[in-house]
């Protein structure tokens, strides 16, 4: 008769986590409402991305009225920026001298 191979814990272990360790991530994923099989290709990379490239390259030419637009919208955020630190720095200036008062 053949003898029967018997295991460490710790490879009995090993073996309970290739099977538990898959089944939490596909359980946590479920949980928090995320699509447990897409998240598995998307790490194995098995769908094809061929599509999404092509899309990308259609978006990147930027026409004039565009580009125009872009560089009005920088310049508005450039400033809300620089409003945003000056009111930060007013506030700042204003709880260091009620601090003062205390």
């Amino acid at each position: 008769m053949a003898r029967r191979l018997k295991s460490t814990p710790f490879a009995r272990f090993l073996v309970a986590m290739l099977f538990i360790v898959p089944l939490a991530y596909l359980g946590a994923a479920y949980y928090n409402g995320q699509d447990p099989i897409k998240l598995i290709k998307d790490k194995l990379g098995i769908e094809e991305n061929h599509i999404v490239r092509e899309e990308a390259d259609d978006h990147t030419t930027v026409s004039g009225d565009d580009s125009y637009d872009l560089r009005q919208k920088i310049e508005q955020l450039e400033e809300r920026i620089h409003d945003l630190e000056a009111e930060n720095k007013r506030l700042q200036e204003k709880v260091h001298e009620l601090q003062m008062r205390e």
